[in-house]
C-alpha cells in the first residue's frame, strides 16, 4: 500500500485520482491470484493509473497487461492523445510477488518507476 502511495506521488497526476477496491477494482483488473492490492484510477478522462498488486506474479502481470489494453481500447477513436500516451508510457514492473502497472506522462512514469525500483534496491 505504501509503495502505491509513493508511486502515485511520484507520478504527479494531472487530474484527480481515486482509490478503488472490492467490486470496483475487479471491474478494472482480474484480481485472481491477488493477495493484496492498491489501485488508483483517474476520475477524469486521462490515461493515468497506478496499481500495485501482491500475489501470483504471472497472473498479476497478465492482469496488468490486460488493463493496459482495456485503457487503450477505452481511448481509441475517442481521445487519441490519451490513447497515444497509454500506448507509449504504460509500464508493468515486477519484483518477486509484487507487480505494478503505472501510466501517465513520460516524466511521471519514469519517476514512479524509480520509486518502485528503489523499494527493492
Amino acid at each position: 500500500a505504501a509503495l502505491a502511495d509513493e508511486m502515485l506521488e511520484a507520478l504527479s497526476p494531472q487530474g484527480e485520482m481515486l482509490e478503488v477496491s472490492g467490486d470496483v477494482a475487479a471491474n478494472y483488473y482480474d484480481l485472481t491470484g491477488a493477495e493484496s492490492y492498491k489501485i488508483y484510477v483517474s476520475t477524469m478522462y486521462i490515461g493515468e493509473e497506478v496499481a500495485v498488486l501482491k500475489g501470483d506474479a504471472a497472473a498479476l502481470r497478465t492482469a496488468c497487461e490486460a488493463r493496459i489494453q482495456d485503457l487503450k481500447a477505452s481511448f481509441d477513436g475517442y481521445l487519441p492523445d490519451e490513447y497515444a500516451a497509454v500506448d507509449a508510457n504504460a509500464t508493468v514492473l515486477a519484483e518477486g510477488d509484487i507487480v505494478a502497472m503505472v501510466t501517465g506522462t513520460p516524466e511521471g512514469v519514469a519517476a514512479a518507476k524509480e520509486v518502485f525500483e528503489a523499494a527493492f534496491a
